[in-house]
This record gives C-alpha cells, sequence and structure tokens, in this order.
C-alpha cells in the first residue's frame, strides 16, 4: 500500500465530518489530539468561523502558531478571487471569540490547556507535518506530555494567556490586522499579556509608539530595530530600551541631530541613553547606520556595553580621530567575531584598525570593510594584521580602489587562512561601476586571479563583482577552477546555483532560502544575479531540463521544509502552472517588486535588463510595492514585464495627479 494512502483517507475522512458543522462541533469534545491541527487548517482553508471557535475552546496543546498558518493559507490564496484581509479579520474575530470564552472560564476546567497564541510567521512545520502525518513520534511525543501534564498538581494563580507577534510601527501606519489584535489584547489587560521579539520603529509619532510599547511586555523584546528619528526622539524611547533585559540585536539607523542645538543638550541627550544601554546585559549584536551624533561619543557608546559583543556593524557614520585611536581599546568589543565598516572614511585610520584586528583575532570570523576609501599604499601595511585573524571564515573588500598588483599579494596573505572559504572583492581598477572596461582587459584580469588563487590550500570561493551601466558582471573561482567567468568570453559557465537547476527534475524551483535568508552576507542575491544574466545559460538546456518556474517569491516553504523525498511525489507549482505549456527554452521567473529606495536593487535591475532572455522570460510580477521612486524610473520598468500578471500593487510618495492620470 503506498505511504500516501492512510494520508488521502484521513484527509477525505475530515472532509466528510466538516460537511456537518454541527457534528463537527459535537465531536470536538472526543476529537484525538493528534487530529486536531489537521481538522483546523481544513477548518481554515473552508471559513468555517464557528468550528475554529469551538476548536480553541479543546484545543489539546499549549501552543498554537496562528500566524504561521495565516501565512500559509495567505501564500494559497494569492491567485484566487479571494478578499484575504476580510476573509482573515473574520477567522481571526472567531478564535479570539473562542480565547474569550476561555478566559472567562473557571479555574477548575479540565480542557484549559492553551497558553501561548503564536501571531508570528514562524514554526509553518508544525501546522504541514501535522497535516502531512509524516512525522509519528512527533505526536506520541505530545501524547506523551498530555499524560505528564494531567499529574502536575493545578497552579493557584490562573496565567495571563501570551499572544507573541512582530510588530513593525511605520510611518505608513500598521496593518489593520494588527490593530484589530492589539485593541483585543489592550481590552483585556490582566489576562492576556502581549509579548514581541521582533520590533521595528520607523514612525515619528511617539505618542502612538507609547501606547503599543505601554501594552508590551518589554521583556519579551529580543531584537528591535529604529530608525528614522532625531536624537532627542532617541532619548525618548531609551528608558523603555532600558526595560528589554533580554535584548539580543540592537539597530539604529538614521538618527539625525536638531539644526539647532546646544553641546550641552547633546551631550545630555546622549548620556541619557547610554545610561540605558548600560541595563542590556544579554545584548550581543549592534547596527548602526548614519547616527551623526556618534562622532566623538563612540567609545561612550560602546563603553557603556555591560557584556561583550559578537557583532558591529558601522554603517556611513561620521567618526572623530578620537573614536579610532580608543576603539581598539574598548572592552565591550574584545571577543568580536563578526565586524562590518561600510562607507566610513578609513584614509590614515588603518594603524587603529590595524591594532583593533590585532585584539580580536582570535575569535574574528567574519569581516566586511566596503566603500571605506582606503589608500592602496596603507593597505599593504595593514595586510600582515590579516593574516593573524586565523579563525577568519569570511573576507569582504568590495568597492575599494585597488591595482591587480596588490590584489595578488593579497590573496596570497588570505591563502595562509586555512579556515577562510570565501572572499569578495571588487576586480581590480574596476570599481568605479560607471566605467567601461573593454572586454579584452576583463579577460587579462580573469587569467591573472585565476593563476594567483592556484596556490590556495584548501577549497574556498573567491567572488569578484563588477558593475557596468547598471547591471552585474560576477565571477566566481573556487579553489582555482572557474564556476563563473565574465560573459565575454563565451565560454561555458555556471554557479553552484546552476549545479542545483541543471538536474532537477521537478516543474518547479523555490530559491528565497538562496536568495534572502543570509542579509549578513551578499553572495546569495549575487548567485542569483549570476544566474539569471550570464548569457550561456541555454548551454545546459538539454533533455534533462525540467525546469519551467523560478519562484523568488517567498511561498511554499513546504516544498523545503517538508522535505524533497517526502513532497517528490505530490508537490506542484502554482496552480495557474499545471496546464499551460511552457516553451522547452524559456523558464518564468516569479517574483515580487519591492522598492522603497531611489532606484531598483541589483536583482531587480537584472531580472528587468533582459540578459539571459534567451533562457528566462520577461519578469512575472504578482505583488507590486514601490515607494520613492522616480515616475519615469516606475513607466520604464512596466514596459518590461507583463502587466496582466499583476495582481497587487501599492504606491507611495511619487505620483502626482498628471502621473496618476
Amino acid at each position: 500500500m503506498s505511504t500516501q494512502v492512510p494520508y488521502r483517507l484521513q484527509k477525505l475522512a475530515i472532509q466528510s465530518l466538516l460537511t456537518d458543522k454541527a457534528l463537527a462541533i459535537w465531536a470536538m469534545e472526543d476529537l484525538p489530539g493528534e487530529l486536531f491541527p489537521s481538522v483546523f487548517m481544513e477548518a481554515f482553508t473552508r471559513g468555517h468561523a464557528e468550528l475554529l471557535k469551538a476548536m480553541v475552546l479543546s484545543w489539546p496543546f499549549p501552543y498554537l502558531p496562528l500566524g504561521a498558518l495565516i501565512s500559509i493559507w495567505k501564500s494559497r490564496k494569492l491567485n484566487n478571487q479571494v478578499d484575504v484581509d476580510q476573509v482573515q479579520k473574520r477567522m481571526l474575530q472567531a478564535i479570539l471569540g473562542g480565547l474569550d470564552m476561555l478566559l472567562s472560564q473557571k479555574l477548575g476546567s479540565s480542557r484549559l490547556k492553551l497558553q501561548v497564541l503564536d501571531m508570528r510567521d514562524v514554526h509553518q512545520d508544525f501546522w504541514k507535518v501535522w497535516a502531512e502525518n509524516q512525522l509519528e513520534a512527533c505526536s506520541s511525543e505530545v501524547r506523551r506530555k498530555t499524560k505528564t501534564e494531567k499529574t502536575l498538581p493545578r497552579v493557584a494563580k490562573k496565567q495571563p494567556l501570551k499572544v507573541m507577534l512582530d510588530l513593525w510601527l511605520s510611518e505608513f501606519g500598521m496593518d489593520p490586522f494588527l490593530i484589530f489584535l492589539l485593541q483585543w489584547v489592550q481590552k483585556r489587560e490582566g489576562l492576556v499579556q502581549l509579548e514581541c521579539t521582533s520590533l521595528r520603529i520607523t514612525s515619528r509619532c511617539f505618542q502612538k509608539i507609547t501606547q503599543v510599547l505601554d501594552s508590551l511586555n518589554l521583556d519579551s523584546v529580543q531584537h528591535v530595530d529604529v530608525g528614522r528619528w532625531e536624537l532627542s526622539t532617541l532619548a525618548h524611547f531609551a528608558p523603555y530600551l532600558g526595560q528589554m533585559q533580554n535584548l539580543h540585536t540592537l539597530m539604529l539607523s538614521d538618527i539625525s541631530m536638531p539644526d539647532i542645538i546646544s553641546p550641552e543638550k547633546t551631550e545630555q541627550m546622549i548620556s541619557q541613553i547610554t545610561s540605558q544601554l548600560m541595563k542590556l546585559h544579554c545584548l550581543q549584536e549592534v547596527y548602526v547606520d548614519s547616527l551623526f551624533f556618534l562622532e566623538g561619543h563612540l567609545d561612550q557608546v560602546l563603553r557603556c556595553l555591560i557584556t561583550p559583543l559578537e557583532t558591529l556593524r558601522l554603517s556611513y557614520c561620521r567618526l572623530s580621530d578620537s573614536d579610532w585611536n580608543q576603539l581598539p581599546h574598548c572592552p565591550s568589543i574584545r571577543h568580536l567575531k563578526h565586524l562590518a565598516l561600510y562607507g566610513l572614511d578609513l584614509t590614515h585610520k588603518l594603524d587603529s584598525l590595524r591594532f583593533l584586528l590585532e585584539n580580536i583575532s582570535a575569535t574574528l570570523t567574519t569581516l566586511h570593510l566596503q566603500v571605506c576609501e582606503i589608500m592602496e599604499v596603507e593597505f599593504l601595511d595593514f595586510l600582515p594584521a590579516l593574516s593573524h585573524c586565523s579563525q577568519l571564515t569570511t573576507f569582504s573588500y568590495v568597492r575599494n580602489s585597488m591595482s591587480l598588483a596588490t590584489l595578488e599579494r593579497l590573496l596570497c596573505h588570505t591563502a595562509r587562512l586555512s579556515n577562510l572559504t570565501l572572499e569578495m572583492y571588487s576586480p581590480p581598477e574596476v570599481y568605479n561601476p560607471w566605467d567601461y572596461v573593454h572586454p579584452l582587459r576583463l579577460n587579462h584580469m580573469w587569467e591573472v586571479l585565476k593563476r594567483a588563487v592556484k596556490s590556495f590550500n584548501h577549497p574556498r570561493v573567491v567572488w569578484f563583482c563588477a558593475a557596468h551601466g547598471g547591471i552585474s558582471s560576477n565571477w566566481d573561482i573556487y579553489d582555482g577552477r572557474s564556476l563563473n567567468v565574465p560573459p565575454a568570453t563565451g565560454t561555458r559557465s555556471g554557479t553552484r546555483a546552476f549545479a542545483i537547476c541543471q538536474g532537477y527534475k521537478k516543474e518547479g524551483k523555490k530559491t528565497k532560502g538562496v536568495a534572502d535568508t543570509q542579509k549578513a552576507e551578499e553572495k546569495p542575491r549575487l548567485e542569483v544575479e549570476s544566474f539569471l544574466s550570464s548569457g550561456s545559460a541555454s548551454l545546459f538546456i538539454h533533455s534533462r531540463w525540467k525546469l519551467q518556474v523560478l519562484d523568488l517569491r517567498d511561498m511554499h516553504q513546504d516544498f523545503w521544509i517538508v522535505g524533497l523525498r517526502a513532497m517528490a511525489r505530490t508537490w506542484t507549482p502554482d496552480n495557474e502552472h499545471r496546464d499551460q505549456k511552457v516553451d522547452d527554452h524559456m523558464v518564468k521567473v516569479m517574483t515580487e517588486l519591492f522598492s522603497k529606495r531611489r532606484a531598483l536593487s541589483g536583482l531587480q535591475t537584472c531580472l528587468l535588463s533582459g540578459s539571459g532572455r534567451e533562457t528566462f522570460g520577461p519578469p512575472v510580477y504578482k505583488k507590486m510595492e514601490v515607494y520613492e521612486m522616480p515616475f519615469d524610473t516606475f513607466l520604464e520598468a512596466f514596459k518590461m514585464f507583463e502587466l496582466n500578471c499583476v495582481q497587487q500593487v501599492e504606491v507611495c510618495h511619487f505620483l502626482g495627479v498628471r502621473d496618476l492620470a
């Protein structure tokens, strides 16, 4: 008997049960616990609000990952003519109605199991494993825990229900769905405890911000990202920040200074901020970007941190000579694992950086020095300090001026680092993205660099990226062997992304995990760009080629989570592709257009450029969100993809009445 038969029989039984709503509600009392997730998913998909309300009352587990279920459901409904927001709100109202009944019940009820309602998009495997019935050990473990819980004495005091979510308080307003949920929580103070693991704030209305912060359990916040504020707003936020005792990651960006402010007032506000940073005993990662008050105060900010940092990123901040001189001696960065410096002026500052690397060489694993205006003469003196970083695994030196001879010397130094697996550089003498470089010159540099890396004593990836006319040309060397060569050579090429696609047997491939999950690294994005832009991709089209859809959206995570082996016989791409006849030599690229800057990203530019068009058709955009983009750029992009496939569009901040017409 096929392994799929029991699952199909169970699914048919669940569908049969849900045809009679009254019977289904009555059966919830005796429904086995291991069937609850599958029945709950089916009821949510069908929109059975009353059944969901009844199921919440009898939910047999302490944890309900509702946010993950909503995310799965949304991904399946995007292609249907369904008002997703209205259906989602109706389902949430029903579930919260069931929770209201739970919260009003007496302590003696034996049915009170639910302790956490998780509205974050995490733990999707909870639904997929249960729904697919793939993991019998999980169900037995849950049953064992349930029996154990029954033997425990009852708690004298009723614990509040925890509602977990990730919040983004944006200047464009909050999601109506989250507003409705927050209002429900605030009306049940004492019965419901609101917890937030990731908090992002870009709103400038501090009154609305405090209303949300006052309702949060600040101890639950682990990740904070705030920006687009003035220094005074950050100072007012600091007391809330000091209460986040479990904060792990702090990101500060675009903190500006008032036009007129006295030095005394500035010092007072900075002292107010640092006094609260001293209370963050779990802080491990600090990312600062465009902090205009940091000049002359970097040492003061870093020295107030109690615990040693693992990650420090400084981007586009103006620092004084005293900041650089004191940085190597700061106790909180003595054990750094990841150091990233972007857009800093390191001219005549490399002595301080060299001392810093010597102090953290025993622990440093990742080093990024990008757009740092480092003089080539100074950089040569810096190389010995780099050679001492024995634990280094990733080194990035992109968009810095460097000759071919200097790069060869650099590669000789990095060759001694046995743990180094990834190096990223701009091609020598090609660091200006608007300079034209003759293909023959590129080929010459390519041959020299290939010879330079042949002395590597262990496998590694050396990545070179240059932009010409807005289109990226990415080179990749692996242990002295070419994986991706400049298109000008016309030779056969392919990155590791090609290796995945070439022999793949299914009709669809999801690459979101490759392109977006490692935010701190640029290489995954560059691999996708290189895969799409390489003119020789068509050389891999042969009789084994089955790929029809390259999906870059954050959808169908079950393809990866449940596992390729389990999904091999049952998974298919979106319904819209099942009956389409696709050209044997054309792959459809599906993605989402999201831009909040003045220009398209490198990947979007690559998609719209037409490179690789003999293999990949025009990109298919289902969803578009565009902010702060010149209308001419927006209009030009519109001409390059299929408009009849767009299902959701959100534009803001650049359309006037004439443009909209």
